[in-house]
């Protein structure tokens, strides 16, 4: 157990056992990393163009469009962990609309800046929210994925 971010981190028994798997992984991270990527881009332009932020249910569209005609490879995906992406950026988004609306209104003085992408060295996980069952038997909510630590079950 140790403690990273404010939460507390439980190692599980699951291991990769290969080079192979461990390369897969990376290279799920970095698919994720590019989804990040294009759908921070996609919201800055539509914000350009049509002054709005854009929905989570078009930008999952949008991504599942682009894995039919242009981006084969991220079909691979699952697609929890992608939605899981669009609907982190959707709250970001939501909350940086929001307090903008609030400083116009006087509501606060907190000043909070646009959401940026986030550098490829510090994507270093993707969470999936299924409940699976690890070696022991018991259930868990949702597992987290990282470079450094194989597999790893989040308990708030």
């Amino acid at each position: 157990m140790f403690r990273a971010n404010g939460h507390f981190y439980y190692q599980t028994h699951v291991k990769i056992q290969n080079q192979s798997n461990t390369i897969k992984l990376g290279n799920m991270l970095d698919d994720m990393h590019k989804i990040h990527v294009h759908i921070m881009r996609l919201q800055k332009r539509y914000y350009r163009r049509y002054k709005k932020n854009i929905s989570a249910y078009r930008m999952n569209a949008h991504i599942a469009k682009l894995k039919k005609r242009t981006k084969p490879h991220w079909k691979h995906l699952p697609s929890q962990v992608v939605q899981d992406v669009v609907l982190r950026m959707g709250k970001v988004y939501d909350a940086f609309f929001r307090n903008m609306k609030d400083r116009k209104a006087g509501k606060t003085t907190q000043k909070v800046g646009r959401p940026h992408i986030k550098p490829h060295h510090k994507y270093n996980s993707m969470t999936l929210h299924k409940q699976v069952t690890n070696l022991k038997g018991t259930v868990s909510k949702s597992i987290v994925l990282t470079r450094g630590i194989p597999f790893t079950n989040i308990e708030k």
